[in-house]
């Protein structure tokens, strides 16, 4: 048993070791962005970060938001928007296009 656990951490050692170099370069780029991603949501104001997080990230509409939070609809929709625009923004001035999958731009 502890032969057979053995060669399969060499296996996968092996597959990690001979991935080519474009997909690690894309594995560290996805890392990236991702990190900066967070540090922009972290600047949003607790409103917008709440209802994005549930919309984005926890795949509500903005109708179950406003239920979930007890806010009006349109009340939700202005924070999700407004919040999407500072994140754009934010994300610009870090150096990632937003509009691009996978782009730094610095």
């Amino acid at each position: 048993m502890r032969s057979e656990v053995a060669r399969r951490r060499r296996e996968e050692r092996n597959v990690e070791a001979s991935k080519p170099a474009y997909v690690l370069e894309n594995e560290v780029l996805d890392l990236v962005v991702g990190e900066r991603v967070r540090e922009a949501v972290a600047t949003l104001c607790d409103d917008e970060r709440e209802a994005i997080s549930l919309a984005y990230f926890g795949g509500h509409t903005y109708v179950d938001v406003a239920a979930l939070l007890g806010v009006p609809e349109g009340t939700i929709k202005g924070r999700i928007r407004s919040g999407l625009a500072r994140l754009r923004v934010t994300l610009v001035e870090a150096g990632i296009d937003p509009l691009a999958a996978n782009s730094l731009t610095s």
